[in-house]
Protein backbone atom coordinates (compact mmCIF):
# COMPACT_ATOMS: atom_id res chain seq x y z
CA UNK A 1 0.00 0.00 0.00
CA UNK A 2 1.13 3.25 -0.93
CA UNK A 3 1.91 5.64 1.99
CA UNK A 4 1.66 9.27 2.37
CA UNK A 5 3.83 11.85 3.95
CA UNK A 6 1.83 11.92 6.89
CA UNK A 7 0.30 10.01 9.66
CA UNK A 8 -2.27 7.94 7.99
CA UNK A 9 -2.00 6.36 4.11
CA UNK A 10 -2.94 8.22 1.08
CA UNK A 11 -4.73 5.08 -0.04
CA UNK A 12 -6.75 4.84 3.16
CA UNK A 13 -8.25 8.52 2.41
CA UNK A 14 -9.12 6.92 -0.83
CA UNK A 15 -10.44 3.70 0.57
CA UNK A 16 -12.57 5.43 3.50
CA UNK A 17 -14.75 7.47 0.63
CA UNK A 18 -15.16 4.70 -0.80
CA UNK A 19 -16.65 2.41 1.45
CA UNK A 20 -18.90 5.38 2.63
CA UNK A 21 -20.04 6.04 -0.86
CA UNK A 22 -20.51 2.17 -1.39
CA UNK A 23 -22.40 1.86 1.84
CA UNK A 24 -24.76 4.46 1.04
CA UNK A 25 -25.54 3.13 -2.53
CA UNK A 26 -25.88 -0.68 -1.22
CA UNK A 27 -28.61 1.09 1.64
CA UNK A 28 -30.48 3.13 -1.05
CA UNK A 29 -30.44 -0.32 -3.15
CA UNK A 30 -31.66 -3.04 -0.40
CA UNK A 31 -34.25 0.27 0.71
CA UNK A 32 -35.51 -0.29 -2.62
CA UNK A 33 -35.67 -3.96 -3.04
CA UNK A 34 -37.40 -4.44 0.26
CA UNK A 35 -39.89 -1.65 -0.24
CA UNK A 36 -40.72 -3.68 -3.71
CA UNK A 37 -40.97 -7.31 -1.91
CA UNK A 38 -43.17 -5.58 0.80
CA UNK A 39 -40.67 -5.38 3.92
CA UNK A 40 -39.11 -2.53 5.52
CA UNK A 41 -35.82 -2.57 7.70
CA UNK A 42 -36.08 -1.89 11.22
CA UNK A 43 -36.31 1.80 11.89
CA UNK A 44 -33.00 1.48 14.87
CA UNK A 45 -31.43 -0.50 12.11
CA UNK A 46 -31.37 2.22 9.39
CA UNK A 47 -30.90 4.65 11.87
CA UNK A 48 -27.66 2.73 13.09
CA UNK A 49 -26.53 2.17 9.46
CA UNK A 50 -26.93 6.20 8.71
CA UNK A 51 -25.02 6.98 11.54
CA UNK A 52 -22.25 4.89 10.91
CA UNK A 53 -21.88 5.98 7.26
CA UNK A 54 -22.15 10.00 9.14
CA UNK A 55 -19.07 8.66 11.57
CA UNK A 56 -17.55 7.61 8.11
CA UNK A 57 -18.01 10.51 6.33
CA UNK A 58 -17.35 12.71 8.71
CA UNK A 59 -13.87 10.72 9.65
CA UNK A 60 -13.36 11.08 6.12
CA UNK A 61 -13.57 15.02 6.43
CA UNK A 62 -11.13 15.11 8.82
CA UNK A 63 -8.69 13.31 7.44
CA UNK A 64 -8.78 15.24 4.15
CA UNK A 65 -8.52 18.57 5.96
CA UNK A 66 -5.65 17.22 7.82
CA UNK A 67 -4.03 15.56 4.96
CA UNK A 68 -4.32 19.60 3.27
CA UNK A 69 -3.03 20.63 6.80
CA UNK A 70 -0.13 18.64 6.27
CA UNK A 71 0.60 19.66 2.57
CA UNK A 72 0.34 23.00 3.41
CA UNK A 73 2.82 23.01 6.26
CA UNK A 74 5.19 20.68 4.20
CA UNK A 75 4.65 23.42 1.48
CA UNK A 76 5.38 26.21 3.64
CA UNK A 77 9.02 24.47 5.28
CA UNK A 78 10.00 23.86 1.49
CA UNK A 79 9.08 27.68 0.35
CA UNK A 80 11.03 29.10 3.41
CA UNK A 81 13.86 26.89 2.60
CA UNK A 82 13.81 28.00 -1.17
CA UNK A 83 13.53 32.29 -0.08
CA UNK A 84 16.14 32.15 2.37
CA UNK A 85 18.39 29.59 0.46
CA UNK A 86 19.10 33.52 -1.73
CA UNK A 87 20.28 36.89 -0.51
CA UNK A 88 20.05 38.48 -3.95
CA UNK A 89 17.06 41.19 -3.27
CA UNK A 90 15.26 40.32 -6.64
CA UNK A 91 15.70 36.39 -6.46
CA UNK A 92 13.58 36.51 -3.30
CA UNK A 93 11.20 39.70 -3.74
CA UNK A 94 10.39 37.00 -7.51
CA UNK A 95 10.62 33.85 -5.39
CA UNK A 96 7.79 35.47 -3.26
CA UNK A 97 5.41 36.42 -5.78
CA UNK A 98 5.69 33.42 -7.21
CA UNK A 99 4.82 31.38 -4.49
CA UNK A 100 1.82 32.99 -3.99
CA UNK A 101 0.42 31.59 -7.19
CA UNK A 102 1.37 28.77 -6.28
CA UNK A 103 0.29 28.73 -2.56
CA UNK A 104 -2.95 30.12 -3.21
CA UNK A 105 -4.49 29.69 -6.89
CA UNK A 106 -4.33 33.12 -7.47
CA UNK A 107 -4.89 35.14 -10.43
CA UNK A 108 -2.56 37.58 -9.96
CA UNK A 109 -0.57 39.13 -7.61
CA UNK A 110 2.29 42.07 -6.99
CA UNK A 111 3.99 42.43 -3.51
CA UNK A 112 4.64 46.45 -2.07
CA UNK A 113 7.21 47.84 -0.20
CA UNK A 114 7.92 51.33 1.76
CA UNK A 115 10.53 52.95 0.04
CA UNK A 116 13.33 54.92 1.50
CA UNK A 117 10.25 57.50 2.02
CA UNK A 118 7.82 55.70 3.78
CA UNK A 119 6.21 55.34 0.79
CA UNK A 120 4.44 52.16 -0.71
CA UNK A 121 5.75 51.22 -3.90
CA UNK A 122 5.05 47.73 -6.11
CA UNK A 123 8.31 46.49 -6.38
CA UNK A 124 7.05 43.24 -8.46
CA UNK A 125 4.18 41.73 -9.71
CA UNK A 126 2.72 38.72 -11.96
CA UNK A 127 0.07 38.81 -14.61
CA UNK A 128 -0.46 41.93 -15.28
CA UNK A 129 -0.32 43.29 -18.50
CA UNK A 130 3.13 45.03 -18.36
CA UNK A 131 5.83 44.20 -16.15
CA UNK A 132 6.27 47.80 -14.94
CA UNK A 133 4.05 49.92 -13.37
CA UNK A 134 3.03 52.51 -10.41
CA UNK A 135 0.75 51.84 -7.80
CA UNK A 136 -2.05 54.23 -9.18
CA UNK A 137 -2.32 51.90 -12.21
CA UNK A 138 -3.06 48.88 -11.20
CA UNK A 139 -6.19 47.44 -11.85
CA UNK A 140 -6.51 46.99 -7.46
CA UNK A 141 -8.69 48.51 -4.47
CA UNK A 142 -6.78 50.91 -2.89
CA UNK A 143 -8.53 50.74 0.01
CA UNK A 144 -8.18 47.18 1.03
CA UNK A 145 -4.40 47.72 1.12
CA UNK A 146 -4.88 50.78 3.50
CA UNK A 147 -6.92 48.77 6.09
CA UNK A 148 -4.09 46.49 6.03
CA UNK A 149 -1.47 48.87 6.68
CA UNK A 150 -3.19 51.41 8.80
CA UNK A 151 -4.67 47.87 10.85
CA UNK A 152 -1.49 44.97 10.59
CA UNK A 153 -4.53 42.43 9.94
CA UNK A 154 -4.94 40.50 6.67
CA UNK A 155 -8.19 41.07 4.56
CA UNK A 156 -9.90 38.33 2.59
CA UNK A 157 -13.49 38.83 0.88
CA UNK A 158 -15.00 36.06 -1.20
CA UNK A 159 -16.67 38.24 -3.43
CA UNK A 160 -15.61 42.30 -3.05
CA UNK A 161 -18.40 42.81 -5.93
CA UNK A 162 -21.14 41.83 -2.64
CA UNK A 163 -18.93 43.01 0.10
CA UNK A 164 -20.42 45.57 2.14
CA UNK A 165 -16.63 47.15 2.96
CA UNK A 166 -15.18 47.35 -0.71
CA UNK A 167 -18.46 46.80 -2.65
CA UNK A 168 -19.31 50.61 -2.88
CA UNK A 169 -15.28 51.64 -4.11
CA UNK A 170 -15.05 52.17 -7.72
CA UNK A 171 -12.12 50.24 -8.58
CA UNK A 172 -13.51 47.06 -7.43
CA UNK A 173 -16.90 47.53 -9.56
CA UNK A 174 -14.46 48.96 -12.53
CA UNK A 175 -11.98 46.26 -12.24
CA UNK A 176 -14.45 43.43 -11.56
CA UNK A 177 -12.42 42.28 -8.64
CA UNK A 178 -14.24 39.72 -6.60
CA UNK A 179 -11.76 36.85 -4.92
CA UNK A 180 -9.07 39.39 -2.69
CA UNK A 181 -6.48 38.65 -0.39
CA UNK A 182 -4.14 40.79 0.88
CA UNK A 183 -2.10 40.46 4.27
CA UNK A 184 0.92 42.75 5.55
CA UNK A 185 4.73 42.01 5.91
CA UNK A 186 5.91 43.08 9.60
CA UNK A 187 9.16 42.83 10.70
CA UNK A 188 9.39 43.07 14.15
CA UNK A 189 6.21 44.65 14.65
CA UNK A 190 6.75 47.08 11.55
CA UNK A 191 5.09 47.45 8.94
CA UNK A 192 7.02 47.03 5.86
CA UNK A 193 4.77 46.56 3.20
CA UNK A 194 1.72 44.00 1.72
CA UNK A 195 0.98 41.28 -0.25
CA UNK A 196 -1.97 41.39 -2.96
CA UNK A 197 -3.42 38.49 -4.86
CA UNK A 198 -6.45 38.85 -6.71
CA UNK A 199 -9.02 36.53 -8.70
CA UNK A 200 -11.53 38.57 -11.43
CA UNK A 201 -13.59 35.74 -12.51
CA UNK A 202 -14.03 33.14 -9.92
CA UNK A 203 -15.72 33.89 -6.74
CA UNK A 204 -15.22 31.90 -2.84
CA UNK A 205 -11.72 31.19 -4.08
CA UNK A 206 -10.03 32.36 -0.99
CA UNK A 207 -10.70 31.31 2.18
CA UNK A 208 -9.73 31.55 5.65
CA UNK A 209 -7.61 28.69 5.78
CA UNK A 210 -5.50 30.45 2.84
CA UNK A 211 -6.02 34.03 4.98
CA UNK A 212 -3.92 31.93 7.64
CA UNK A 213 -1.44 30.00 4.92
CA UNK A 214 -0.54 33.35 3.58
CA UNK A 215 -0.41 35.12 6.56
CA UNK A 216 2.48 32.14 7.44
CA UNK A 217 3.78 32.69 4.61
CA UNK A 218 4.44 36.42 4.44
CA UNK A 219 5.80 36.38 8.47
CA UNK A 220 8.92 34.11 6.30
CA UNK A 221 8.93 36.25 3.59
CA UNK A 222 9.11 39.75 5.38
CA UNK A 223 12.22 38.29 7.04
CA UNK A 224 13.95 36.76 3.97
CA UNK A 225 13.12 40.24 2.38
CA UNK A 226 14.87 41.97 5.43
CA UNK A 227 18.17 39.84 5.12
CA UNK A 228 18.67 40.71 1.55
CA UNK A 229 17.80 44.27 1.96
CA UNK A 230 20.18 43.93 4.83
CA UNK A 231 22.57 42.11 2.55
CA UNK A 232 22.06 44.24 -0.31
CA UNK A 233 23.10 47.11 1.66
CA UNK A 234 25.96 45.66 3.14
CA UNK A 235 27.44 44.61 -0.39
CA UNK A 236 26.70 48.68 -1.35
CA UNK A 237 28.76 49.79 1.68
CA UNK A 238 31.07 47.12 0.72
CA UNK A 239 31.34 48.77 -2.83
CA UNK A 240 31.15 52.24 -1.59
CA UNK A 241 34.07 51.51 0.82
CA UNK A 242 35.91 49.39 -1.90
CA UNK A 243 35.76 52.65 -3.89
CA UNK A 244 36.93 54.87 -1.68
CA UNK A 245 39.63 52.50 -1.01
CA UNK A 246 40.50 52.71 -4.51
CA UNK A 247 40.32 56.50 -4.72
CA UNK A 248 42.70 57.15 -1.63
CA UNK A 249 44.61 54.65 -3.55
CA UNK A 250 45.29 56.66 -6.60
CA UNK A 251 45.45 59.52 -4.49
CA UNK A 252 48.06 58.59 -2.21
CA UNK A 253 49.57 57.45 -5.46
CA UNK A 254 49.56 60.71 -6.98
CA UNK A 255 50.28 62.53 -3.39
CA UNK A 256 53.60 59.89 -4.07
CA UNK A 257 54.58 60.69 -7.47
CA UNK A 258 53.85 64.53 -6.32
CA UNK A 259 56.74 64.39 -3.25
CA UNK A 260 58.77 62.16 -5.38
CA UNK A 261 58.81 65.24 -7.93
CA UNK A 262 59.11 67.96 -5.01
CA UNK A 263 61.85 66.22 -3.83
CA UNK A 264 63.86 65.87 -7.67
CA UNK A 265 63.12 69.60 -7.84
CA UNK A 266 64.30 70.26 -4.51
CA UNK A 267 67.48 67.89 -5.13
CA UNK A 268 67.81 69.82 -8.73
CA UNK A 269 66.95 73.84 -7.08
CA UNK A 270 69.87 72.94 -4.76
CA UNK A 271 72.55 71.70 -7.31
CA UNK A 272 71.35 74.67 -9.61
CA UNK A 273 71.71 77.28 -7.40
CA UNK A 274 74.76 75.69 -5.97
CA UNK A 275 76.09 75.84 -9.75
CA UNK A 276 74.70 79.41 -10.20
CA UNK A 277 75.78 81.07 -7.17
CA UNK A 278 79.72 79.33 -7.16
CA UNK A 279 80.77 80.91 -10.12
CA UNK A 280 79.90 84.47 -9.25
CA UNK A 281 81.69 83.76 -5.83
CA UNK A 282 84.53 82.45 -6.83
CA UNK A 283 84.77 85.14 -9.09
CA UNK A 284 84.64 87.49 -6.61
CA UNK A 285 86.77 85.75 -4.43
CA UNK A 286 89.64 85.91 -7.03
CA UNK A 287 88.96 89.66 -7.95
CA UNK A 288 89.37 90.33 -3.99
CA UNK A 289 92.56 88.54 -4.10
CA UNK A 290 93.76 90.55 -6.85
CA UNK A 291 92.65 93.86 -5.48
CA UNK A 292 94.60 93.22 -2.55
CA UNK A 293 97.57 93.69 -4.67
CA UNK A 294 98.61 96.77 -6.35
CA UNK A 295 98.13 96.53 -9.91
CA UNK A 296 97.33 99.25 -12.97
CA UNK A 297 94.78 96.46 -14.15
CA UNK A 298 92.48 97.67 -10.61
CA UNK A 299 90.01 99.43 -12.39
CA UNK A 300 89.34 96.13 -14.93
CA UNK A 301 88.74 94.15 -11.76
CA UNK A 302 86.46 96.33 -10.23
CA UNK A 303 84.28 96.73 -12.88
CA UNK A 304 84.70 92.26 -13.37
CA UNK A 305 83.67 92.79 -9.23
CA UNK A 306 80.45 94.85 -10.43
CA UNK A 307 79.25 92.55 -13.24
CA UNK A 308 79.32 89.26 -10.59
CA UNK A 309 77.87 91.38 -7.66
CA UNK A 310 74.74 92.32 -10.28
CA UNK A 311 74.91 89.13 -11.85
CA UNK A 312 75.10 87.25 -8.43
CA UNK A 313 71.87 89.70 -7.06
CA UNK A 314 69.86 89.24 -10.44
CA UNK A 315 69.78 85.04 -9.35
CA UNK A 316 68.93 86.10 -5.48
CA UNK A 317 66.08 88.21 -6.89
CA UNK A 318 64.89 85.62 -9.18
CA UNK A 319 64.89 83.16 -6.39
CA UNK A 320 62.85 85.25 -4.65
CA UNK A 321 60.17 86.17 -6.69
CA UNK A 322 59.95 82.62 -7.72
CA UNK A 323 59.63 81.93 -4.10
CA UNK A 324 57.39 84.44 -2.84
CA UNK A 325 54.97 82.95 -6.37
CA UNK A 326 55.04 79.74 -4.65
CA UNK A 327 54.02 80.65 -1.26
CA UNK A 328 51.03 83.17 -2.91
CA UNK A 329 52.66 86.47 -1.59
CA UNK A 330 52.71 88.50 -4.59
CA UNK A 331 48.95 90.01 -5.01
CA UNK A 332 48.03 90.61 -8.56
CA UNK A 333 46.03 93.66 -8.96
CA UNK A 334 44.20 93.82 -12.19
CA UNK A 335 43.37 97.47 -14.20
CA UNK A 336 42.76 98.15 -17.26
CA UNK A 337 45.90 97.95 -19.71
CA UNK A 338 47.01 99.40 -23.40
CA UNK A 339 48.92 96.61 -24.54
CA UNK A 340 50.26 98.49 -27.78
CA UNK A 341 51.00 101.30 -25.76
CA UNK A 342 52.97 99.03 -22.97
CA UNK A 343 54.72 97.46 -25.63
CA UNK A 344 55.74 100.51 -27.62
CA UNK A 345 57.29 101.71 -24.74
CA UNK A 346 59.44 98.85 -23.85
CA UNK A 347 60.29 98.08 -27.59
CA UNK A 348 61.70 102.07 -27.68
CA UNK A 349 63.46 101.18 -24.55
CA UNK A 350 65.70 98.91 -25.61
CA UNK A 351 66.04 100.71 -29.69
CA UNK A 352 69.77 101.72 -28.57
CA UNK A 353 71.01 98.17 -26.63
CA UNK A 354 69.95 96.73 -30.02
CA UNK A 355 71.18 98.94 -32.35
CA UNK A 356 74.64 98.41 -30.55
CA UNK A 357 74.67 95.01 -30.66
CA UNK A 358 73.84 95.73 -34.30
CA UNK A 359 70.04 94.05 -34.12
CA UNK A 360 66.77 95.24 -35.66
CA UNK A 361 64.13 96.34 -33.65
CA UNK A 362 60.40 96.98 -34.77
CA UNK A 363 57.07 96.61 -33.66
CA UNK A 364 53.48 96.67 -34.66
CA UNK A 365 50.74 97.86 -32.82
CA UNK A 366 46.91 96.19 -33.29
CA UNK A 367 44.53 99.07 -34.17
CA UNK A 368 41.56 99.53 -32.51
CA UNK A 369 42.45 97.02 -29.33
CA UNK A 370 40.58 96.92 -26.72
CA UNK A 371 42.37 97.42 -22.85
CA UNK A 372 42.84 94.67 -21.08
CA UNK A 373 42.33 93.76 -17.53
CA UNK A 374 45.44 92.04 -16.31
CA UNK A 375 48.71 93.44 -13.55
CA UNK A 376 50.66 96.02 -15.67
CA UNK A 377 53.35 95.88 -13.15
CA UNK A 378 53.88 91.75 -14.35
CA UNK A 379 52.59 92.01 -17.53
CA UNK A 380 55.52 94.56 -17.69
CA UNK A 381 57.98 92.20 -16.17
CA UNK A 382 57.37 89.35 -18.18
CA UNK A 383 57.67 91.14 -21.87
CA UNK A 384 61.06 92.85 -20.33
CA UNK A 385 62.32 89.09 -19.87
CA UNK A 386 61.14 87.72 -23.71
CA UNK A 387 62.72 90.97 -25.01
CA UNK A 388 65.89 90.40 -23.06
CA UNK A 389 65.92 86.62 -23.58
CA UNK A 390 65.82 87.68 -27.86
CA UNK A 391 68.59 90.71 -27.16
CA UNK A 392 70.72 88.05 -25.58
CA UNK A 393 70.84 84.94 -27.74
CA UNK A 394 69.82 86.80 -31.23
CA UNK A 395 72.94 86.91 -33.48
CA UNK A 396 74.34 90.20 -34.59
CA UNK A 397 72.95 91.73 -37.42
CA UNK A 398 69.36 89.40 -36.51
CA UNK A 399 65.86 90.64 -36.48
CA UNK A 400 63.41 90.62 -33.43
CA UNK A 401 59.95 92.07 -34.00
CA UNK A 402 57.41 92.40 -31.44
CA UNK A 403 53.75 92.38 -32.53
CA UNK A 404 50.25 92.58 -30.78
CA UNK A 405 47.13 91.28 -32.36
CA UNK A 406 43.91 89.02 -31.34
CA UNK A 407 42.80 85.88 -32.03
CA UNK A 408 39.74 83.59 -31.53
CA UNK A 409 40.30 79.89 -29.36
CA UNK A 410 37.26 77.43 -29.14
CA UNK A 411 35.22 80.77 -28.73
CA UNK A 412 37.67 82.12 -26.28
CA UNK A 413 38.93 85.63 -27.71
CA UNK A 414 42.43 86.22 -26.89
CA UNK A 415 44.81 89.30 -26.72
CA UNK A 416 48.43 88.35 -27.71
CA UNK A 417 51.76 89.49 -27.25
CA UNK A 418 54.47 87.75 -29.74
CA UNK A 419 58.08 88.31 -29.38
CA UNK A 420 60.12 87.08 -32.54
CA UNK A 421 63.69 86.74 -33.63
CA UNK A 422 66.16 85.26 -36.39
CA UNK A 423 68.44 83.35 -33.70
CA UNK A 424 69.28 79.93 -33.55
CA UNK A 425 65.27 78.52 -32.75
CA UNK A 426 64.62 76.14 -30.01
CA UNK A 427 65.59 72.11 -30.63
CA UNK A 428 62.93 70.00 -30.86
CA UNK A 429 64.44 67.94 -27.39
CA UNK A 430 64.29 70.77 -25.69
CA UNK A 431 61.24 72.47 -26.02
CA UNK A 432 58.63 70.55 -23.55
CA UNK A 433 61.54 72.06 -20.77
CA UNK A 434 61.62 75.98 -21.48
CA UNK A 435 59.28 76.43 -19.25
CA UNK A 436 60.92 74.36 -16.50
CA UNK A 437 63.66 76.25 -13.93
CA UNK A 438 66.82 76.39 -13.53
CA UNK A 439 66.71 75.41 -17.72
CA UNK A 440 68.99 76.66 -20.10
CA UNK A 441 69.17 74.99 -23.56
CA UNK A 442 72.54 74.99 -25.35
CA UNK A 443 71.84 78.32 -27.06
CA UNK A 444 71.87 80.05 -24.01
CA UNK A 445 75.13 78.32 -22.19
CA UNK A 446 76.69 79.13 -25.77
CA UNK A 447 76.03 82.22 -26.00
CA UNK A 448 78.31 83.79 -23.42
CA UNK A 449 75.73 85.74 -21.33
CA UNK A 450 74.92 84.87 -17.69
CA UNK A 451 71.54 83.51 -16.95
CA UNK A 452 70.40 81.66 -14.23
CA UNK A 453 67.36 79.54 -16.27
CA UNK A 454 64.60 81.45 -14.27
CA UNK A 455 63.52 84.01 -17.03
CA UNK A 456 61.18 81.77 -18.27
CA UNK A 457 59.22 79.87 -15.92
CA UNK A 458 59.17 83.28 -14.19
CA UNK A 459 57.09 84.06 -16.90
CA UNK A 460 55.06 81.61 -17.09
CA UNK A 461 54.16 82.31 -13.43
CA UNK A 462 52.86 85.84 -14.01
CA UNK A 463 50.91 85.01 -17.16
CA UNK A 464 48.99 82.00 -15.30
CA UNK A 465 47.96 83.82 -12.65
CA UNK A 466 46.79 86.80 -14.75
CA UNK A 467 44.45 84.21 -16.39
CA UNK A 468 46.56 83.65 -19.71
CA UNK A 469 48.89 81.22 -21.14
CA UNK A 470 52.76 81.30 -22.79
CA UNK A 471 53.92 79.44 -25.24
CA UNK A 472 56.81 78.99 -27.72
CA UNK A 473 56.96 77.71 -31.34
CA UNK A 474 60.72 77.14 -33.24
CA UNK A 475 59.71 80.01 -35.99
CA UNK A 476 60.68 83.30 -36.25
CA UNK A 477 61.82 86.11 -38.49
CA UNK A 478 62.71 84.17 -42.07
CA UNK A 479 61.81 80.94 -40.78
CA UNK A 480 64.66 81.25 -38.18
CA UNK A 481 64.86 81.60 -34.35
CA UNK A 482 61.42 81.27 -32.51
CA UNK A 483 58.40 83.08 -31.37
CA UNK A 484 57.66 83.34 -27.28
CA UNK A 485 53.71 84.75 -27.13
CA UNK A 486 51.88 85.85 -23.98
CA UNK A 487 47.95 85.19 -24.94
CA UNK A 488 45.75 87.26 -22.20
CA UNK A 489 41.91 86.69 -22.28
CA UNK A 490 39.71 88.67 -24.12
CA UNK A 491 36.69 88.27 -21.93
CA UNK A 492 38.38 90.59 -19.27
CA UNK A 493 38.84 93.23 -21.50
CA UNK A 494 37.09 96.89 -21.64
Amino acid sequence: MTQGNGLFPLEMHERLNQIVDDLRIQLASYRAEERRKGFEFPPDILNTVDQFSQVLQDWYEILHDYEIERKNLEALAQIGQVINSSLDRTTVLNEVVDTIIRLIGAERAFLMLRNSLGELEIVTARNWERESLQPHEFELSQSIISQVMHEGQAVVTTNAQTDPRFGHQVSVITYSLRSILCVPLAVKEAQIGVIYADNRIREGLFTEKDRMLLSAFANQAAVAIENAELYEEVRRHARELEERVEERTVELAEANRHLQALSKMKDEFVANVSHELRTPISSLKLYGSLLEKPSEKQGQYLQAVKREVTRLEHIIESLLRLSSFDQDQIAINLSPIDLNELARLLTHDRAVLAESRNLSLSFESCPDLPKTIADQELITEALSILLTNALNYTPSGGEIFVKIDTHTQDDQGWHRIHVTDSGHGISQQEASQLFQRFFRGKVGRESGFSGTGLGLAIVKEIVTRNGGKVEAQNEGVGKKGATFSIWLPESTSV
